[in-house]
This record gives C-alpha cells, sequence and structure tokens, in this order.
C-alpha cells in the first residue's frame, strides 16, 4: 500500500525584468536601444518548506543566476547576493535560469532546486519574467521493517543510476539520496544474496522505501508505486522475497581471487613505484609508472575491503601499469579497486581509463574497459564486470585523467 503525504516542497523564486530609456535620445526614431534587465530576487512567504529531509531553506543569495542567448551564456552572478541589479542587453530573446547548485550525479542530502524561462527585450521597453524554482531532483530514504531486520543477519542497500551509486550503509544508512529524475535500480544485499529492482524517480518528490518480508505469487521483488503529482513525498512498501526464483549471482563463497594488491604499509614518507620491489603482495607481477606508493593522510575507507594503508598517488595525469597478471580458465572475471582524491572533490569514472591487454595474445591489443563507482564517503570504489580477457599473462594500466589521484585495492576476482 502507497501512503502519501501532502508536502509543498518548493521554493518561490520571483525574478524582475525591466527595461529603461537612455538618457540620450537616439537621433533616428527608429533606431534600437539597448534594453535594461532589473534583477530582483525574494522567497514567497505564502510558500510553506516542509521536507523532513531538509528542514531549511537555501538562501536567495548563494543562486546562480544565467543569461543566455542561442545557447551561449552571457552573464552569469554567482552567487546572485543579495542586491538588485541592473543589466543592459540588446533586444532579442533570452533564457534567464536560477538554480541553487549544480547537479549531475547522485549525492547524499544535496536537493537542488532551479527553474527557467526565456524573455524577449524589447527597444526601450519592460519585460517582466517570473520564475518559481522547485526542486529538480528526486529524494529517496531506506528504512527497514523491525519484523525484516529480526528475520536476517545482513541486509544492505544501493540504488543506481547512470552506472554511479550511493551505498545506504553505517552512517549512510538513514541519510537521504538525491537523484536525476527518472530512471535508477534499487539493490538489495539480504544474507549474501542480491535483488534488484528498477524505479522511476520524479523532481520535487522524496521517496521513503520500508523494505519488508512478504512473499508474492512471481517471487520476484516488486515496487508498489502509485504517484499522484500533488504528492510530494511518499511512503513506498518494498515487498521482498523470501523464495527468489532468479537465478543466484556469484557469491564471495564460489569467487576466486585472481589478484590483489593493497600496497602495503611501508611507504609512509612515500616511495617511488620502481624502489617498492620487495614489499608488493604478488613478486610476479611487475609493476611500472613515474607514481608514488605513499600512506595518504586520507586513507581508503568505506568500501568492502578497504586497507586503510598506503595507496598509489597520482600527482600529474600518468600511468601506473601492473603486468604479469594470470586470469587463464577464469569466468565472470571483475575488478575493483578504490580511488579518492586528495583534493576532496568527489571521483568518477571519467577521472581514470582502464585498459586490459593479453600479453600471451598474438596480437596484444588493448581493452578498454566500462567502469561504473560506488560512493562510500571520502573514497569511492570502481567496479569493471565486462571486457577482462581470460589469459595467463595480463597488462592492467590505469591512466590519471586528473591529478591529485589515489588508487587502493586493487583487485580481480573470477570462477573456476
Amino acid at each position: 500500500m502507497t501512503t502519501m503525504k501532502y508536502h509543498l516542497l518548493f521554493l518561490g523564486l520571483l525574478l524582475f525584468l525591466g527595461g529603461s530609456c537612455r538618457k540620450t535620445v537616439p537621433q533616428h526614431p527608429t533606431e534600437e536601444v539597448q534594453g535594461t534587465l532589473l534583477i530582483h530576487m525574494q522567497i514567497d512567504d505564502r510558500v510553506d518548506y516542509l521536507s523532513k529531509a531538509d528542514p531549511s531553506a537555501p538562501q536567495l543569495s548563494t543562486f546562480t543566476l544565467d543569461i543566455l542567448q542561442d545557447e551561449s551564456l552571457l552573464k552569469r552572478l554567482s552567487p546572485i547576493g543579495n542586491s538588485d541589479q541592473e543589466i543592459s542587453l540588446d533586444p532579442g530573446t533570452y533564457t534567464i535560469r536560477a538554480y541553487s547548485a549544480d547537479f549531475s550525479t547522485p549525492a547524499f542530502d544535496t536537493p537542488v532546486y532551479s527553474d527557467e524561462t526565456q524573455v524577449d527585450i524589447q527597444s526601450g521597453s519592460t519585460t517582466p519574467a517570473n520564475l518559481v524554482c522547485t526542486q529538480s531532483n528526486a529524494g529517496v530514504r531506506i528504512l527497514y521493517a523491525e519484523s525484516f531486520q529480526q528475520a536476517h543477519t545482513s541486509y544492505s542497500a544501493q540504488i543506481v543510476q547512470n552506472d554511479i551509486g550511493l551505498s545506504y550503509m553505517d552512517e549512510d544508512a538513514t541519510r537521504t539520496g538525491y537523484f536525476l529524475p527518472g530512471q535508477a535500480t534499487l539493490i538489495l544485499t539480504v544474507d549474501g544474496t542480491e535483488y534488484r529492482q528498477e524505479l522511476t524517480l520524479q523532481a520535487q518528490h522524496i521517496y521513503t522505501l520500508t523494505i519488508q518480508d512478504e512473499p508474492l505469487p512471481t517471487g520476484n521483488l516488486s515496487v508498489n508505486m502509485t504517484v499522484d503529482n500533488r504528492y510530494l513525498e511518499e511512503d513506498i512498501q518494498v515487498y521482498f522475497p523470501i523464495e527468489p526464483t532468479t537465478p543466484e549471482p556469484p557469491t564471495d563463497d564460489t569467487r576466486e581471487v585472481l589478484y590483489r594488491e593493497n600496497f602495503g604499509t611501508h611507504a609512509t614518507s612515500g616511495t617511488n613505484v620502481i624502489e617498492y620491489a620487495g614489499y608488493w603482495e604478488d613478486p610476479s607481477v611487475k609493476y611500472s609508472g613515474s607514481l608514488m606508493v605513499k600512506l595518504p593522510d586520507n586513507v581508503s575507507s568505506g568500501y568492502p575491503g578497504a586497507s586503510g594503508g598506503c595507496s598509489i598517488f597520482y600527482p600529474l595525469a600518468r600511468d601506473f601499469t601492473a603486468a604479469g597478471i594470470n586470469t587463464s580458465g577464469a569466468t565472470s572475471l571483475q575488478l575493483s579497486f578504490g580511488i579518492s582524491n586528495e583534493t576532496g572533490v568527489p571521483p568518477s569514472t571519467t577521472d581514470i581509463t582502464v585498459t586490459m591487454t593479453p600479453d600471451d595474445a598474438e596480437i596484444p591489443s588493448p581493452v578498454q574497459l566500462p567502469l561504473s563507482i560506488t560512493s562510500y564517503g571520502s573514497w569511492s570504489q570502481i567496479t569493471a564486470s565486462s571486457g577482462i580477457p581470460a589469459s595467463e599473462s595480463l597488462t592492467l594500466n590505469i591512466h590519471a585523467n586528473v591529478t591529485q589521484l589515489l588508487i587502493d585495492d586493487l583487485c580481480i576476482t573470477g570462477i573456476r
């Protein structure tokens, strides 16, 4: 059953655009003069802001205002500040866009408000415009029924969108994650078994997913979602099947670790990769790259298998290579490793390029791996579940496309 709660979750943002003539009268009556864009922002105090996840509204002074023409940015006010501003513009059609923050990937506790409109600036005339900034992303909370918690020894949830996931674990278990409107995948891992369910998320909605046990005729995980656009907060019951009929994915018990490297703890002050001989976990693998093994201030943590010791540090956009990895005879190969950035900027899959080259092939050719990423706070975990060749001698290359990256806990698993 779906329980709806009435919540008004929007912010009134009024923009008034005005025009005034120049003090100098043009010599020709038909000559066009500039108009004046008068920007005034205020909160409509008749609007209630009632989201339980976010008890305070963003400050209007922190919003960004963009003025565009033909999709080209002409003017940006960031932040817009508290004062009214006048901007002279030539006659024409403009897009006025206001937003509280950029938002392109899932993140916890990040509601975003935005709106845009088109205006026609006439020569020497005033053109009013009105923008109402509402929440442009969707929030998701996850709760577990008490009976569900008592019936299972381990459970966790993850929501993935566009190959980027948020894990509702440990201190993040009760937080509100925010996603772009559209499709996302709920992944439940219960007692070592993984279940998936597609979700459709709408902007200006806060979804509360309550996980509980209930056998369904189909034996599949089901989410009952009935959405009325008037309701901005929804309680959704997610029924977990007692007897799943779908094939179980490989578990840690059936997988074999084929290669692992956690970089040890011996390079506390930093050591070049080529000088770190004797401290690698697998001495048969050859390492290269103009990089450093070091113990960072922010040691790896959060993701499964985080070792918390030394890491590979990329001061610049460079390559790290591990050659001689044996994956022969294995199927369902998977690569994973931790990633962070010393600048504090959350990493993404575009920050790196990962390739695998089978050295024993007649014509060795690097294969670029498709990557997904899951955030675990200051560290994230990269995963590649396809494209890895089975080879007696495989070369792994990780190229950084940005600077200040940290890489830790390389691991390749498979089934033999």
